[in-house]
């Protein structure tokens, strides 16, 4: 084979290897020719049709490649291989639970759609958060509080932030039968009295973003010790 032609051929390995379409295997016939220009020909080919299926992917950075039918640039710290894909991509299922990490100030007991949640391991200390699964699909959560001495408190978030303590929540200092249920009537509940943001008073594993509740009739020190809250989740 001459220069010309062991060039087309390093072109096209690279080309390849930087942007895999499709396995490319050149047609063995020719590697058995002695007719060089029928290699290269076929060869040049062959890239011509890669870089028009490819599109924008032809050229990738040296910190940036692509993946998917649409080529979009990402670092290739995330993918080092750049696929046009040209069959049907159905995307991956997104989690079917969430993370819900929460704390009371003294004790907890935590319900989800009705069902009480056992095993927390820092139920009686407020110190420090308890964190469950909790499914997207989950329709209600509902918590005792219960304050022993000194400040009173509920601090919840889920790890993406769809739920947060504060005044959307509803909060009672009675204990009425069937609270922790789905069904329960809580229209006439007072709104959650917001007592200060959680970065006032940080819970690890708890975002920023979410607040200290209890019921309106908190008070610093001296207000009501039970609070019985609710959220309906959409």
């Amino acid at each position: 084979m001459n220069v010309q032609g062991m060039t087309i051929c390093v072109m096209f390995l690279s080309f390849a290897r930087n942007c895999q379409a499709e396995t490319v295997a050149v047609n063995k016939q020719y590697w058995k020719s002695d007719d060089d220009n029928a290699i290269i020909a076929s060869l040049i080919e062959r890239v011509n049709k890669m870089e028009t299926s490819l599109g924008q992917c032809r050229y990738p950075t040296d910190t940036q490649t692509s993946v998917g039918g649409d080529c979009s640039w990402v670092d290739k710290n995330v993918t080092d291989t750049c696929r046009l894909n040209t069959s049907t991509h159905e995307p991956d299922e997104s989690p079917t639970t969430r993370i819900l990490t929460i704390d009371v100030d003294d004790h907890l007991r935590l319900f989800i759609d009705g069902k009480r949640i056992n095993g927390l391991n820092h139920a009686d200390n407020w110190t420090t958060a308890d964190s469950v699964e909790l499914p997207k699909n989950a329709r209600l959560i509902a918590l005792r509080g219960y304050n022993i001495y000194g400040d009173a408190g509920v601090l919840a978030s889920t790890n993406d932030g769809y739920i947060l303590t504060n005044a959307s929540w509803k909060c009672s200092d009675k204990e009425p039968r069937g609270w922790e249920k789905i069904g329960f009537d809580d229209s006439k509940w007072p709104k959650a009295y917001v007592i200060m943001p959680a970065t006032k008073k940080p819970i690890k594993g708890i975002r920023n973003d979410s607040s200290w509740i209890w019921t309106n009739k908190y008070r610093y020190y001296r207000g009501n010790r039970l609070a019985i809250c609710r959220i309906k989740l959409p």
